[in-house]
């Protein structure tokens, strides 16, 4: 009953726009839902992640989708979720990403190297 969601976010200085992607797979390794979106402009690369994770959630529950495990190629920003720290540039998006993911009480998120999150990408 588990699937797998890899996001990834592209950011580029002074763009006016954020892009996010996101792939979701069964156990099988089956593609049950992809999709991309423009998101508000972001200030740092961290921020582009935390925009698209937040995303990438809000769409996994508008689905209905509740055993999810969540990958992305940012460390930066799985450690500071699974640390539950706290960070001065993305601090309001952290209080909405905690929010979501405590809809999903049984969701994970891991790092993975690039290479492996070239289906987001």
């Amino acid at each position: 009953g588990w699937l797998k969601c890899n996001f990834d976010s592209g950011y580029i200085r002074g763009r006016s726009i954020t892009n996010t992607g996101w792939i979701i797979r069964d156990s099988d390794g089956e593609v049950v839902l992809t999709g991309c979106a423009k998101l508000p402009a972001a200030t740092t690369p961290l921020q582009a992640e935390a925009l698209g994770f937040l995303h990438a959630l809000q769409v996994v529950w508008t689905h209905g989708m509740r055993q999810v495990w969540f990958e992305s190629d940012n460390q930066e920003l799985t450690t500071i979720i699974n640390n539950c720290e706290d960070h001065s540039l993305i601090g309001s998006l952290l209080y909405d990403i905690r929010h979501w993911m405590a809809k999903l009480p049984l969701s994970s998120l891991a790092h993975i190297n690039r290479e492996r999150n070239s289906a987001a990408d």
